[in-house]
């Protein structure tokens, strides 16, 4: 039994996303592609410019017999305005015949076929995090997981393409790429089933509130026509800053103190000081590394806790002794 398919867009239809659109040209006694190749979900559009044409799905005008086709379409009426005829949507697999009905066109060389492959599976997948992130003038490293989908062991090179005007590089196994080299020349084999974590890409000293962004695509070595790819940003932006990496840009010290508490830090900071009832007893912004006297606080235990860029670390305890 034949399920009706019909997913025609006119002029002043609607219309759906596909995958791929394609064009038909009808004129001159012809359709041109006459033979098309397309994937499921895939659309084409019959385009006319000149005459006065349609597009038959029907039943063949040279044999009189129904065109058998997988599915019932149904046929873009006659036309002799330019333009658009209307779109047509394939979402089953299989071989669909049509000529021109009106009489003589077909027998004239006015026919055409769809041919519909199912979409290729993909064997790969990656498991890539929004963006990675680094302080300033540090080494921003995005590392993640390929994963091969499928039931062989699969040989996997990667291709990194990139806008960003900054030196990247990448690893895949034990071997790693400078900026000039953008496909990898080592293969690594991901068994079947299982994932891979020997790809890491890197920028260098990265520039302060900057962010980057790089492709890369792993495929499949004897068939680079299978492949997986995805953006990866890096960043410095200070709105990505995680809290783990507030306390990396600051060193507090000596802990125990006895007077003077010296805070490194290279980038403007809050420095809050809690007593043992949670009582602010102190706070100081520092613009750059500094220091604060706490001769005159009693001996005892306190507690201090750094914001950065709106970012709080974990509060941390001070000892103070005289």
């Amino acid at each position: 039994m034949k399920y009706f398919l019909l997913h025609i867009f006119l002029l002043l239809g609607f219309t759906t996303s596909a995958q791929t659109t394609h064009q038909v040209l009808v004129a001159n006694m012809s359709y041109t592609p006459s033979e098309l190749t397309i994937e499921v979900g895939d659309q084409v559009t019959f385009i006319l410019e000149g005459g006065m044409h349609d597009v038959n799905f029907n039943i063949s005008v040279l044999t009189g017999e129904p065109f058998d086709n997988p599915v019932e379409i149904t046929s873009l009426p006659m036309q002799s305005e330019p333009g658009e005829m209307g779109t047509i949507t394939f979402d089953v697999p299989g071989t669909y015949n049509y000529d021109c009905s009106v009489y003589g066109h077909a027998s004239m060389g006015m026919v055409g076929s769809i041919i519909v492959e199912e979409t290729a599976a993909q064997s790969l997948s990656v498991d890539v995090d929004s963006y990675y992130h680094s302080l300033p003038s540090e080494t921003c490293t995005a590392h993640f997981d390929v994963t091969n989908l499928t039931a062989q062991d699969l040989s996997v090179i990667v291709t990194r393409t990139s806008d960003a005007d900054i030196p990247s590089y990448f690893c895949w196994g034990v071997t790693c790429y400078p900026p000039a080299t953008n496909v990898s020349t080592n293969a690594i084999v991901i068994p079947a089933g299982e994932s891979s974590d020997q790809f890491s890409g890197y920028i260098n000293n990265m520039p302060e509130e900057s962010s980057y962004v790089i492709n890369y695509c792993f495929s499949v070595e004897n068939n680079q026509a299978d492949q997986v790819c995805t953006d990866v940003t890096f960043t410095s932006l200070s709105e990505y800053l995680s809290i783990e990496e507030v306390p990396a840009l600051h060193n507090v010290y000596p802990n125990p103190v006895k007077d003077v508490l010296f805070i490194d830090c290279n980038t403007p900071s809050e420095f809050v000081l809690f007593d043992m009832l949670g009582s602010q007893v102190h706070k100081e912004v520092f613009k750059s590394s500094s220091n604060i006297n706490v001769s005159s606080f009693e001996a005892g235990i306190y507690f201090y806790k750094l914001k950065v860029k709106g970012k709080e670390t974990e509060v941390q305890k001070l000892i103070i002794t005289h």
